[in-house]
């Protein structure tokens, strides 16, 4: 493995890592500013990564994608606890608890989009060529080109985030999208829902996964080539 594939594999991971970080540790952020300390008292409330780390959804994932997909990255760490009965308002607070995830992973995806457009006007130079060859996924070629590390270290960034947020909404427990479904479909297809077995639930999490990270790779790449042609 050569050494620009070393540093593409490394800094993918260590994006998802960042986006798991920030997306947990919001959650118990959130809920502590709440009224439920569940999540900080377990360590939760913090940017280490090693409390929200998934062995499974953190490392392995992530590193066999990038290994063998090249583009295809994300991952998932342990779901943050909450404890609704001890929200101060249970019925409101736990809507905020959850989606305060979600909103970390748009903010920290937004901010990365911000940054690579002010990055390929300061860099200059042949960097909007190495951009378009990312997105094109010929990092070969991209890699020759001045200015590579920072603009591919801010396309992932902002397309993991980006992904992570479409992902996370996925109506499907444990999945803050499945959270959210629990809370306002009728009680009878709640239940339903919170009754479907833990390996069927991940199963089709798994099975959608891959069409909606293509879906949104095409409409995102589509969105970033428009931000990097911006003068």
């Amino acid at each position: 493995m050569d050494l620009n594939r070393v540093f593409t594999l490394v800094i993918e991971v260590l994006c998802v890592w960042l986006a798991v970080t920030v997306h947990e540790a919001s959650h118990a952020w959130a809920a502590r500013s709440r009224g439920d300390s569940t999540a900080a008292d377990q360590g939760r409330a913090t940017l280490n990564p090693l409390p929200h780390l998934d062995l499974f959804g953190t490392i392995v994932v992530p590193a066999i994608l990038s290994a063998v997909l090249g583009a295809l990255v994300f991952g998932w760490g342990r779901p943050a606890p909450l404890d609704a009965t001890k929200l101060r308002r249970p019925d409101g607070d736990d809507v905020f608890v959850i989606l305060a995830g979600v909103a970390a992973n748009a903010l920290l995806a937004l901010l990365a989009v911000v940054a690579l457009h002010y990055a390929v006007r300061w860099i200059g130079g042949d960097v909007r060529q190495a951009c378009t060859s990312i997105l094109e996924l010929r990092l070969d070629k991209a890699a020759k080109i001045g200015g590579f590390p920072v603009v591919f270290t801010l396309i992932r960034l902002a397309t993991i985030n980006g992904f992570l947020v479409l992902f996370n909404l996925v109506p499907l427990p444990p999945l803050d999208g499945g959270r959210l479904a629990l809370i306002y479909l009728p009680a009878d297809w709640a239940g339903r829902l919170a009754g479907v077995p833990p390996i069927h639930r991940g199963l089709a999490i798994l099975f959608f996964s891959l069409p909606l990270l293509l879906l949104f790779l095409f409409v995102f790449y589509s969105f970033l080539q428009f931000v990097i042609a911006l003068p």
